[in-house]
């Protein structure tokens, strides 16, 4: 990775979010990989991508450290130079590492061939914005209007685009339009979004604070077989901290539990 002249530091993630991910029995790397590429979004959205992207080929590796460099978007030159040699243009190339950070150049490759269709695939990156300095007058939630004007030319309404924009903030419009399909029976997603709250120094949600919101995995359901239509249903419970497998009438401790490859997770919340 090329570095510039300012100092180099850890790729900028939710530690929170990456904890509470590693709690339901992920990896730490994977965990951090999940808070890294769904920067903003809660834990069901991280967990959802982890989900899908389990079969990344870096997936457990760690994450390679990022420039600091605060008047340039932080994109990954080496990957930058890998894709525009296969023939593709530079603002392609930028906006894959963009949209791929930390990632390989085959991972990077393989969203731009998806994304050939963006109407904004061959402009050049915006420069970055300077969000959360002083909240920025603190009289409008915090949305990407970028995301937002590309959810609503597919045809969703600007509230629903703005919420979905506002519960993954950072992250790019295909993990919001992903939140926003599954949200769409919520019964305030067609509202616009409340003005924000003029906190004082967390005095105002102090008496309404029940914790944090940690899960651990309890259980997991694995499925043998071609399709859902037909196999077999395996389950594992965690107990006294050891796995238990119950498959049908035989029951007994599992060793190596496959939660990787579950069809079904169950996470019980820490008191």
């Amino acid at each position: 990775m090329e570095v510039d002249s300012t100092k180099s530091s850890a790729p900028l993630f939710s530690e929170e979010l990456a904890q509470s991910i590693e709690a339901m029995g992920f990896l730490k790397n994977q965990a951090q990989r999940a808070a890294f590429y769904n920067q903003g979004a809660d834990t069901e959205t991280a967990m959802n991508w982890l989900v899908m992207h389990l079969d990344d080929p870096d997936i457990n590796d760690p994450l390679p450290t990022q420039s600091t460099s605060s008047d340039e978007p932080m994109i990954d030159q080496a990957v930058v130079e890998t894709i525009t040699a296969m023939g593709f243009s530079k603002n392609q190339a930028e906006r894959a590492s963009f949209n791929n950070k930390g990632a390989s150049a085959d991972v990077a490759m393989n969203w731009l061939f998806m994304h050939l269709e963006d109407f904004d695939i061959n402009d050049p990156l915006p420069p970055p914005t300077t969000a959360s300095q002083g909240g920025q007058g603190g009289d409008a939630p915090s949305v990407d209007n970028e995301v937002v004007e590309m959810i609503v030319s597919a045809g969703f309404t600007k509230n629903q685009a703005e919420r979905a924009s506002f519960n993954n903030k950072g992250a790019n419009a295909e993990v919001a339009m992903n939140w926003l399909f599954m949200h769409l029976d919520d019964p305030d997603i067609n509202d616009p979004l409340p003005p924000p709250t003029a906190s004082k120094g967390g005095q105002d949600n102090k008496d309404y604070d029940d914790g944090e919101p940690i899960y651990n995995l309890f259980a997991f359901v694995n499925h043998i077989g071609t399709s859902t239509k037909s196999g077999h249903y395996v389950c594992h419970i965690r107990k006294e901290g050891k796995w238990i497998k119950f498959n049908d009438d035989k029951v007994h401790i599992s060793q190596h539990p496959p939660r990787d490859c579950a069809y079904m997770y169950i996470f019980e919340r820490q008191q």
